[in-house]
């Protein structure tokens, strides 16, 4: 989708499939987290913990803020 390196950690907030085209790869990677309770569990948390870390509008506005010289 060209957004997933950015959003997703791979094996830390979800798995990232080389080749999204590749059916056989994509049901592999959601066969793996749907049998591991305690991994999708994990990458759950960190995920949410890094939306908020990284993506907030509050955190993305401040960074916007820094690039642009901007005091906040």
């Amino acid at each position: 989708s060209g957004g997933a390196a950015e959003a997703v950690v791979d094996g830390e907030t979800g798995i990232v499939v080389d080749d999204p085209t590749d059916v056989a790869l994509v049901a592999e990677a959601l066969r793996s987290l749907l049998s591991d309770d305690v991994r999708r569990s994990s990458m759950a948390r960190a995920s949410r913990a890094r939306a908020v870390a990284e993506f907030d509008y509050d955190v993305l506005a401040r960074r916007l803020g820094s690039v642009l010289g901007v005091n906040s």
